[in-house]
């Protein structure tokens, strides 16, 4: 054991080793990385539990870069620099061990951020594949919290499952206007994925955003897309997610018209 220290003191001070938490330590390259910080925490109390934003970036619903500390349930750690400590209890169902780490499961993860996020972290955690019902269990799992009116009305919101800021607004104008017998996020085929689609009509309208649409190469694969689902039988349009979010109502008035010219076009009843 005194040899131990006696190495411990050695690397410390040749820079070979940094002391992460007390009597915690880890190689200088590494020690500055959230998850060897995540697996310090787990050293320095097993039964803490990693929350919040440093949660969220386990899961792939944040960037690194976003988390600035990392909050932990803990009985016996103390806040410091980059750790953040709450006392909350963690449900054991919602608490998920991987890589060494104790961590909220994503749903929890998404709750918890509501507040401070908004409905940008529910959209994010719908594309990622975490499922709505398990984050309406998550809250009724954890009553009594403050912000828990905000989360449940966000909540509320999205039971048509949007994906992203301009489906949410697409979402909503289409219900304000009435329309129906559409489906959110709906695979239509083994390759394709539509942001809104009309079952009975085969109408698919896609919102996008610059982002993830703008450059040659996704120019080129919406179009090999767009002509698959022709093949399929399906009309595809596409909006600007800058004209949703200009005229909701603009939207959803050009939708009808769109549907009850498809509605024309089979030979079907609509509405």
């Amino acid at each position: 054991m005194p040899q131990l220290e006696g190495q411990i003191r050695w690397a410390l001070g040749s820079g070979e080793l940094v002391r992460v938490l007390p009597a915690v330590y880890a190689e200088a390259g590494q020690a500055h990385e959230l998850r060897t910080k995540m697996r310090a925490v787990m050293e320095a109390d097993p039964d803490a539990v990693v929350v919040g934003s440093a949660a969220a970036t386990f899961h792939g619903l944040l960037e690194v870069a976003e988390c600035q500390t990392i909050e932990v349930a803990s009985r016996r750690l103390h806040s410091r620099g980059w750790l953040q400590k709450t006392r909350r209890q963690v449900p054991v169902e919602l608490i998920e061990f991987d890589s060494g780490i104790r961590v909220g499961c994503a749903a929890l993860t998404v709750i918890d951020l509501i507040p401070s996020k908004g409905s940008a972290i529910v959209d994010t955690a719908l594309r990622s594949g975490v499922r709505l019902d398990h984050m309406v269990a998550a809250l009724a799992a954890t009553p009594g919290r403050p912000g828990n009116k905000t989360r449940a009305r966000v909540l509320a919101k999205s039971a048509s499952q949007p994906w992203s800021a301009a489906e949410r607004v697409a979402h909503e104008a289409l219900h304000a206007a009435g329309l129906c017998g559409w489906k959110a996020n709906l695979r239509v085929t083994s390759a394709a994925i539509a942001d809104i689609a009309f079952v009975q009509l085969k109408l698919i309208i896609e919102i996008d955003g610059y982002r993830y649409h703008g450059d040659e190469r996704a120019f080129a694969r919406d179009r090999r897309r767009d002509q698959d689902l022709a093949v399929h039988g399906w009309q595809v349009v596409r909006f600007a997610a800058t004209d949703v979010f200009d005229d909701p109502a603009r939207f959803a008035a050009a939708v009808r018209r769109l549907c009850k010219a498809r509605a024309k076009q089979l030979g079907v009843p609509w509405q």
